[in-house]
């Protein structure tokens, strides 16, 4: 991962080495250039597209990180929003003790970590102070950058997970991996473990007559902004950020619309297949410290597979 500052703006970005964009390379290898795009050839079509898409998501962000930058003086008065940049770092596989050659072949746990990552000059502590000012949440924005040109302050952030992981050699539970996340900047990092009370049992409840093929429906790879409201239960989104208005997405069935009430919480872990626990407990017997195990031996499995 390479790393560069612009000092002036105090905007930091991270550069993924080995990201590449799809499209932007399929430009580069057909047979026109930047100075022949021809209006009549597909890749040129999508290039000047996909070029109009990212540079608006880019300058975007960079318009956001000015903001929470300046807010850093005014957050416990007049700040009334915060800015984030959210990401699922890569997948990691549990334990991560590869010194140990039957750690790498031992059917492993996945384990998910989800980053939301101020933007600008800013520290963590700084933005949450600004949130618990607030009385409520009216408005969240969600922005999506353009695939093959995603870097942002998550990307940093997981990098800096990524060496507190090496640094420490052996993870051997999640607790391990937990606190590599909470140790890996000197700003105070909030780390929340999922529960399993912290998860939803989420129903289904679009209209299939809004979302068939036969309505005017809008497509998932066109939408760059969706914004949820309070109080509406509809969802408003735009295909174009140089907009200032917003469409409205009529998704749910009359019937959800007459209540409402919050899903239940999940009460009952899905758990692993009990031989897929055996296995990483006879496998890694030589390897595991004893304060370790119980993590292993207490995880909740099922007879499937």
């Amino acid at each position: 991962m390479q790393k560069f500052k612009i000092k002036e703006k105090h905007i930091s970005f991270a550069i993924l080495g080995h990201e590449e964009c799809e499209s932007c390379e399929s430009f580069k290898l057909h047979d026109h250039n930047e100075e022949n795009m021809n209006s009549e050839c597909d890749i040129c079509v999508t290039k000047i597209e996909h070029s109009y898409r990212y540079k608006n998501a880019r300058e975007l962000y960079k318009e956001h990180s000015d903001k929470s930058s300046k807010q850093k003086t005014e957050c416990s008065t007049t700040a009334t929003t915060a800015y984030y940049s959210a990401d699922l770092q890569k997948v990691i596989m549990l334990p991560r003790v590869d010194s140990f050659k039957k750690v790498i072949f031992v059917r492993r746990l996945t384990a998910y970590h989800e980053s939301f990552v101020p933007l600008g000059d800013k520290s963590i502590n700084d933005t949450f102070s600004c949130i618990c000012n607030q009385t409520a949440t009216n408005i969240i924005d969600l922005f999506f950058f353009e695939p093959g040109h995603t870097f942002m302050s998550a990307d940093n952030f997981h990098h800096q997970v990524e060496t507190s992981l090496k640094k420490r050699k052996k993870i051997y539970d999640f607790n391990d991996f937990s606190d590599a996340i909470k140790y890996a900047k000197k700003d105070k990092i909030i780390v929340k473990q999922m529960q399993i009370e912290d998860f939803y049992l989420w129903k289904d409840n679009k209209s299939q007559l809004k979302t068939s093929k036969s309505a005017n429906r809008v497509l998932l790879r066109d939408i760059v902004a969706i914004r949820a409201e309070r109080s509406n239960f509809n969802l408003l989104y735009k295909t174009d950020l140089k907009k200032n208005d917003y469409q409205i997405l009529d998704f749910l069935n009359k019937r959800h619309l007459k209540t409402t009430a919050m899903p239940g919480h999940k009460n009952e872990p899905c758990g692993i297949p009990i031989t897929k626990k055996t296995d990483i407990l006879e496998q890694l017997k030589q390897v595991l410290p004893e304060n370790r195990k119980p993590f292993w031996k207490n995880l909740p499995s099922t007879n499937s597979n």
